[in-house]
């Protein structure tokens, strides 16, 4: 399949990465952050280019998931190794065990927080490796203070070091989004890896429920069994008051 004849399906925010330079970059990176002999989960690999950089990191397994039916054929072919499994499927609805997997993709803007929740549920994953629309980027880094801060900046800073790798100027991609993106790495914080899934999934929700009305106070904006895992003077403040290190300090006292 010619790359310059695909028609892209704006319906999945199909973007691809064309830029030699920045691929370059990205493979230097991940040379460094990924072991050798690796499991890898590529999101959405579209026409390979990316799949490419990955190979080259000799990676013991690389499982390519993919949902437009149209690119499962040409990456078989190209990607016709033993290593190499690809699969059809929309990676949030994807019935597979994580552990020890790396993930890496440059992912659409409307799934990268259903991909960043499946990662955070999955203590074993080793670290991910995104590229991000330069605004939700900042959204995930910013801190209180901030009219950007939210629930996946408190929830993503609590369980990651967010490591930004590189820049990439609109251009970089085909077709040109009207936006510029980063490229940045998801390094799990090691004391933290020992949390089991129900424990995430329990302050996830809790984080959650506490900014979804930004303007109330907790006290106003939690039910009381919510209110119970927060001390008292926490409750006449919102959510968006409190760093990450704070949040933390919930997660590591709640029962």
């Amino acid at each position: 399949m010619d790359r310059d004849d695909f028609v892209h399906k704006r319906s999945l925010g199909q973007c691809f990465l064309r830029d030699k330079r920045a691929l370059a970059l990205i493979a230097n990176y991940l040379r460094k952050r990924v072991d050798e002999g690796a499991s890898i989960i590529e999101i959405g690999p579209g026409q390979g280019v990316l799949t490419r950089i990955l190979l080259e990191l000799s990676p013991k397994r690389l499982v390519l998931v993919e949902r437009d039916s149209r690119l499962i054929g040409p990456l078989r072919k190209q990607f016709s190794l033993p290593n190499v499994e690809v699969i059809e499927a929309d990676f949030r609805c994807l019935d597979m065990d994580l552990e020890g997997f790396y993930l890496v993709g440059n992912i659409p803007y409307y799934i990268t927080g259903d991909v960043l929740e499946i990662m955070l549920l999955n203590p074993g994953v080793k670290a991910g490796f995104f590229m991000f629309q330069r605004e939700l980027f900042d959204k995930l880094t910013s801190l209180p203070g901030s009219k950007k801060y939210s629930y996946l900046s408190v929830v993503l800073q609590v369980f990651f070091d967010i490591e930004k790798a590189l820049s990439l100027p609109a251009r970089a991609f085909y077709p040109v989004p009207k936006v510029s993106s980063i490229f940045a790495g998801l390094l799990p914080i090691k004391n933290l890896i020992d949390v089991d899934k129900q424990k995430r999934q329990r302050f996830l929700s809790i984080v959650r429920q506490a900014f979804v009305n930004r303007r109330k106070k907790l006290k106003k904006n939690l039910s009381p069994e919510l209110l119970s895992y927060f001390p008292d003077n926490w409750l006449d403040r919102r959510a968006q008051e409190f760093s990450p290190q704070s949040w933390l300090e919930i997660l590591l006292t709640e029962g």
